[in-house]
């Protein structure tokens, strides 16, 4: 079993019972056996856990070790793996993707669910000074409940949202955005801080256009590989100014805010 919290009595009765866990103990990750702790390292030192401030990738560390002990895995090889490991875009494309935009930041990452929502949303509220713009869409094969709460949630932690439909699954063109609005309104949004995107390029495109410094744009990408492209093309058009993409993939009305 796994826990953040070493006291937990499931763990104890896992323990009693001659089983394994891993928890935190004194801000460091350790493998718990009978007779003695194996240390693995400080949960602050490694990557994945941005500082310790992730505290969910705090949690998949924990889960990660124990399948990879229970699997055979040495304690130096797992060691070496969570060291090495991070959330870049070739390690871990969608996951928590970190992009320097220059005067601004943006983070692509699936974030499709009320739980993601709200762990990340915790996460990201003091990485940047402005405001927190968000790219979402709803997944059509989902419960209408299950759509709406995704909006209720994404109303507590963003400023402004660009929503569209590039998952719709067997509803109609469209509906997922509404539902996403209503949990929105519902939950204090208004209209004016929402923006209605025809596909993910384009509300992709819109995010960033509305970034200024000091802002997070999160783009909850379904196209991962597509989304990524895109925010880097934009990225060194910003940087570099390269008329050619320019043209490729930004509308005239793109600037530099």
């Amino acid at each position: 079993m796994f826990s953040k919290d070493s006291q937990n009595t499931e763990l104890k009765k896992n323990l009693d019972a001659g089983n394994i866990n891993v928890t935190l103990k004194d801000g460091e990750i350790i493998i718990q056996k009978a007779d003695h702790n194996i240390v693995l390292g400080k949960a602050d030192e490694i990557p994945i856990t941005f500082g310790g401030k992730a505290t969910f990738n705090i949690e998949n560390v924990m889960a990660a070790v124990a399948a990879s002990y229970a699997l055979g895995v040495s304690e130096e090889e797992i060691r070496q793996g969570l060291m090495s490991f991070c959330s870049s875009i070739d390690q871990l494309p969608g996951r928590m993707n970190f992009i320097n935009m220059g005067k601004f930041q943006v983070i692509v990452d699936y974030n499709h669910n009320v739980g993601a929502v709200k762990t990340t949303g915790e996460f990201i509220q003091n990485f940047m000074p402005g405001r927190k713009i968000r790219v979402a869409s709803g997944v059509g094969s989902r419960r209408t409940q299950d759509i709406y709460d995704f909006g209720a949630a994404l109303a507590k932690y963003y400023d402004h949202f660009i929503l569209c439909d590039c998952d719709p699954r067997k509803r109609p063109i469209g509906e997922t955005t509404d539902i996403i609005q209503k949990g929105l309104f519902d939950h204090g949004i208004k209209s004016h801080q929402i923006t209605i995107a025809k596909d993910e390029k384009e509300a992709v495109i819109n995010a960033i256009q509305f970034a200024k410094p000091g802002d997070l744009v999160l783009i909850q990408a379904n196209n991962v590989a597509e989304v990524i492209k895109d925010v880097l093309k934009i990225k060194k058009l910003l940087i570099d100014g390269d008329p050619k993409l320019q043209s490729e993939i930004v509308p005239p009305s793109f600037t530099d805010k």
